[in-house]
């Protein structure tokens, strides 16, 4: 492993691209930044309107992953007797907490709904009982100061805010 001319171990070479002219930092520039919802909903504001960075622009619910709750195996049931240990049919509300199924009428284990929202189908086979959550509300920010120039409805809005502008490295 001797050799003769000894080469860095990493070599760095940068650029910096500048335009003709046109110096590092420039200042008075406009920045248009995009603010989406992740699911379809309601935009608040309307174009043209002037927002702070703590306004609320858009909303709306995002539906929740469903739960899946192994009904036999908390109640110590063979998954045949899982629809019959059930306190509410499907399509039925539950709350978060309220029993969700009984082993036996008198006494015996219970199982507690682990989230709110409503039961979405029982498996006799794997003895498992799906919930689907209320979706949750999601509020978007609009995180900078300044004038909304397009609403994209359902989506979000386009905010135009004063930034500058810096050329280099960082």
């Amino acid at each position: 492993m001797n050799r003769a001319v000894s080469e860095p171990a990493c070599e760095a070479i940068m650029s910096l691209y500048v335009p003709t002219g046109t110096p590092p930092l420039i200042a008075g520039t406009l920045a248009r930044i995009d603010r989406r919802l992740p699911h379809p909903g309601e935009v608040v504001v309307r174009a043209g309107q002037r927002v702070e960075h703590d306004d609320i622009v858009a909303r709306a619910y995002v539906p929740a992953a469903p739960q899946i709750v192994n009904l036999a195996r908390e109640l110590l049931i063979p998954p045949s007797r899982v629809e019959r240990a059930l306190r509410r049919e499907v399509g039925a509300t539950v709350t978060q907490g309220d029993i969700l199924a009984r082993s036996s009428r008198f006494g015996g284990r219970t199982c507690l709904a682990p989230v709110s929202g409503v039961i979405a189908g029982v498996d006799n086979e794997t003895g498992y009982v799906t919930i689907v959550p209320d979706p949750v509300l999601y509020e978007l920010y609009a995180t900078v100061r300044g004038v909304v120039m397009e609403v994209m409805p359902y989506e979000g809005v386009r905010i135009e805010t004063p930034a500058a502008q810096a050329y280099g490295v960082f």
